[in-house]
């Protein structure tokens, strides 16, 4: 199946790919609005970036048991590359498991009904676009030390209200949020950090949580250059880390 081969067919409401399908194309079922259920078969050995982009109805992807290089492993609704436990593609109710690394380019583009979601703490990097446009999600907690997270990832996240840092996010790429949210938490003690890997116009919004739960806002009132770049753009190994 080659790139944009059902792009923007919006009367295709569910795909069964066979296994005599080997390859499916980047972009291959962009903007088919009308989908809602997705079974990959067995003889699938390739798929492209943003295989299901801009699929707002998805709610179903499953992959057959049998294939050995792609699954949707502990029932996620989505499709990880078994071998780099890399996360291709999800939809409006994936849950991703504990075991995936790595979360593909434009994984959830465009993706409806989705609230929140969880980052689990095994994640070492997201690429550009993760959430590009998820206009339902409000919530997006990162548990582990990402190595990197790219650009754009919360582009268009129209009513995210609160990013949650876990301990020791490397590198924070330019420009990953479009609109900004109501506040981003970070553990006790790390709030500094962030502000040295953060864009200026997002200092403001970083607050500290204690064991009882309290928020502090700890650069509410300082001026900022809303064209500066953050002080820090290098990784930063997790066990380095001063929190």
């Amino acid at each position: 199946i080659g790139y944009g081969a059902f792009y923007d067919c919006s009367g295709l409401t569910s795909i069964e790919i066979p296994g005599s399908v080997t390859s499916i194309g980047d972009s291959a079922f962009h903007y088919c609005s009308g989908l809602t259920s997705v079974t990959i078969g067995d003889g699938v050995t390739s798929i492209g970036d943003g295989v299901f982009s801009g699929c707002d109805g998805l709610t179903s992807i499953v992959v057959d048991d049998n294939n050995r290089n792609y699954d949707s492993r502990e029932g996620c609704n989505a499709i990880i590359e078994t071998a780099t436990g890399r996360l291709i593609a999800g939809c409006g109710t994936t849950i991703i498991p504990e075991t995936v690394v790595e979360i593909g380019y434009g994984a959830f583009y465009g993706m409806r009904g989705m609230k929140e979601m969880v980052i689990p703490k095994n994640v070492q990097r997201m690429e550009d676009d993760v959430f590009y446009d998820c206009t339902d999600l409000e919530k997006v907690s990162i548990l582990g030390p990402v190595a990197c997270i790219r650009q754009q990832v919360f582009y268009y996240c129209l009513s995210l209200k609160t990013v949650e840092f876990g301990h020791g996010i490397g590198e924070i790429q330019t420009s990953i949020c479009l609109n900004t949210p109501d506040e981003i938490i970070v553990p006790q003690g790390a709030g500094q950090y962030y502000k040295d890997r953060l864009f200026p116009t997002l200092h403001p919004l970083i607050c500290e949580t204690d064991a009882d739960g309290k928020k502090t806002f700890l650069f509410a009132d300082e001026e900022y250059d809303p064209f500066a770049l953050p002080k820090i753009t290098t990784l930063k190994r997790s066990e380095d880390l001063p929190f």
